[in-house]
């Protein structure tokens, strides 16, 4: 299809027609595609060399905000707390240090769209390794753009409205103004106490003040953005676009089964349905569709959006999101339906998934993780049905299937994305070729091709021989090459490992001020740091995770948030309590750890602490600290995880010795 570009002779802009962008969505890939021809930016194994210079991050704040804080001490502060969070970046696996392109054509857009007096060389863009859709920006005008953001926008348009936008709030230096807000409530806080009624009270004001600032704080960046799309050009629909973006997000994210509604109303954005009339008072409907929605072509970008997809596909993966994952890759397949890539992932997915939560595989593919009630209310009753499955439950409903539900919240697909999709069974709903996910692992496993290389390296035990390595394989087919090895290794080798290891999967110190209290960077760092030193310095069995390599620190915290996810949790909870896996069917990547470094043990922990909470006991003399602490044992060689959850409280000043000695206790007692 041939791919037209129109010009208007009022605007003298560019204007693209839907079809013929999700026509050249199509073409730009070819029918079937082996899985090695999608390249995967993988965790390098080896730590990269920081891409942040600490004393040269420290002069470039202290020069910008120097006449910004009365006391050297306050600037001090500030900077060092502007330093923690941009170190977060960089000393995980956030940031990808492996897709220049991408940087360089997302910086391009950003140095179209923000005001000539901004534009310096220095400015730095860096892609995040999230699929979540989201960006944002540091004090030294650093931009962070999620993979996700890439993988979700129509154009280029929508990217230079949520550059311009992130933009807006350095421009304003939103990110002093909100550090200076947050001290402010924080200092009100302490001052007044939150022992009792009163000190609730004082509590819930700060939140619901600091709400509002951070409230006027995006429309102010709204409206910087809005002022740019005029200025340069670009389609103003755009910024529309992505705010219904966010709706049928929120939409989505509230269907989902097990979604809890908080009562913590207080925000940090307003409505979206308030954003999008910001922008509809702005601007006429005609002057709405004006504008760029391209400033390069299509072409460059649906490669680049193509690219971001995948990318997004794989870090679901590995983050242990299954469900996710399955979500994003049927999607593709129902455009690309003969590409190994997705095949692949729909099957592990499924199966892992499986693994983990034996009712998943009776549930309805897809649309079973979603409230039947949201299903029912968007989608027309049909008699027209002849499925062959294999489970006859009264209670799953063929209109609740996901045949039924390509345009709803679920995929948002309009009719002309629906009209591209390839594979005509999957949107056919006179019959369905399937209903449950063990009927969908069934399709899915005999549409892959049984010689495809990707498949003979994830079931060579079914074909009785190992795949031999071969140089020309991608880099993520080198990675499963190496977890496929596992299946011969591991299971006798295990047995002899005698290594106890340890490490912490999360600190998280949050304060009375909910989510606006992110002043407790110093706090997090020292008891991470400290718990670090007292396990080195207690003489025991248990080794901590000092040496490890950079994919498998990040391997090793995926694996750690899985089990933290699905073993339950109760603050009351002291018992040790025991669940049985199958370590190489639900994390054969943690298993890879433990070949690696020959542990038998692995100890970890995820610590919570309250530390503004104070909580009253003989009188209001005496407040303490609630410290919530989990802790879990994972025994390779039996494969099972125990798990003990502990509460302290600590008086004011006391140091975290007495947290630290705890949850070594609790280690032993696990290991017993």
């Amino acid at each position: 299809m041939v791919f037209v570009k129109i010009k208007t002779r009022l605007t003298d802009r560019h204007i693209f027609f839907p079809f013929l962008f999700f026509g050249l969505l199509c073409v730009s890939r070819m029918w079937s595609q082996p899985f090695g021809s999608h390249k995967i930016a993988v965790t390098p194994k080896v730590k990269p060399a920081s891409a942040i210079n600490e004393e040269s991050y420290r002069s470039l704040l202290r020069g910008k905000y120097s006449g910004k804080f009365k006391t050297e001490d306050e600037l001090n502060r500030f900077v060092n707390y502007s330093l923690v969070i941009k170190k977060q970046f960089f000393e995980s696996n956030y940031i990808y240090t492996n897709l220049p392109e991408i940087s360089a054509y997302v910086k391009d857009i950003l140095y179209k769209v923000i005001p000539e007096r901004l534009l310096d060389t220095s400015l730095k863009v860096y892609i995040v390794r999230d699929p979540d859709f989201n960006a944002s920006v540091l004090g030294d005008g650093s931009v962070f753009v999620n993979i996700g953001l890439l993988a979700n926008i129509k154009n280029e348009a929508e990217l230079a409205a949520i550059l311009g936008h992130e933009f807006g709030h350095f421009d304003a230096e939103h990110s002093l103004k909100s550090y200076n807000e947050m001290v402010k409530s924080k200092a009100n806080a302490d001052a007044t106490g939150s022992s009792g009624y009163y000190g609730l009270l004082a509590s819930l004001y700060g939140m619901h003040r600091l709400s509002k600032k951070f409230v006027a704080n995006e429309l102010e960046s709204d409206n910087y953005a809005i002022k740019l799309m005029r200025e340069k050009g670009f389609s103003p629909e755009a910024l529309r676009n992505n705010f219904r973006m966010f709706q049928k997000g929120e939409k989505k994210y509230k269907a989902q089964l097990g979604y809890k509604t908080s009562w913590f109303y207080f925000k940090t954005h307003p409505s979206n349905d308030n954003r999008i009339k910001n922008i509809e008072n702005q601007f006429a409907p005609d002057e709405l569709k004006e504008g760029l929605q391209f400033f390069y072509n299509a072409k460059t970008f649906l490669e680049v959006k193509n690219r971001a997809i995948d990318e997004c596909i794989n870090l679901n993966f590995e983050f242990k999101d299954y469900e996710d994952c399955i979500e994003l890759a049927y999607k593709q397949h129902l455009f690309f339906p003969g590409d190994e890539f997705y095949l692949f992932f729909l099957i592990e997915c499924i199966k892992r998934q499986a693994n983990l939560n034996p009712i998943f595989q009776e549930r309805l593919f897809i649309t079973g993780r979603y409230d039947p009630a949201s299903l029912r209310d968007t989608v027309l009753r049909t008699n027209r049905i002849n499925i062959e499955t294999s489970n006859t439950n009264p209670w799953l409903r063929h209109e609740s299937s996901i045949f039924f539900h390509m345009k709803d919240f679920i995929y948002n697909m309009n009719d002309e994305e629906f009209n591209q999709i390839r594979n005509d069974k999957l949107k056919n709903t006179d019959t369905l070729e399937f209903l449950t996910n063990t009927d969908a692992l069934k399709y899915f496993s005999k549409k892959i091709a049984h010689v495809s290389s990707i498949y003979n390296l994830v079931h060579q035990d079914s074909l009785g021989k190992e795949v031999l390595k071969s140089e020309t394989w991608s880099e993520i087919e080198e990675k499963f090459h190496e977890l496929s090895r596992l299946r011969e290794t591991v299971p006798g080798a295990v047995m002899n490992y005698t290594n106890s290891f340890a490490a912490i999967y999360s600190v998280d110190s949050r304060s009375q001020l909910g989510p606006y209290g992110g002043l407790n960077f110093d706090i997090e760092h020292s008891l991470y740091v400290g718990y670090l030193d007292y396990v080195k310095r207690i003489k025991s069995s248990i080794k901590w995770f000092d040496n490890v390599g950079f994919r498998d620190k990040y391997d090793l915290s995926n694996s750690c948030a899985l089990f933290v996810n699905i073993l339950p949790f109760s603050e009351n909870q002291r018992e040790v309590n025991e669940t049985k896996f199958d370590m190489f069917k639900i994390d054969p990547e943690l298993l890879r750890i433990s070949a690696t470094y020959q542990i038998r043990k692995l100890f970890f922990s995820n610590i919570m602490l309250r530390t503004d909470v104070k909580v009253a006991f003989a009188s209001d003399d005496e407040v303490y600290t609630r410290c919530c602490f989990v802790t879990y044992c994972l025994d390779f060689a039996k494969n099972t995880i125990r798990y003990k959850t502990n509460c302290l409280y600590l008086k004011a000043g006391s140091t975290f010795d007495e947290v630290y000695k705890e949850i070594i206790n609790s280690y032993f007692d696990l290991a017993n």
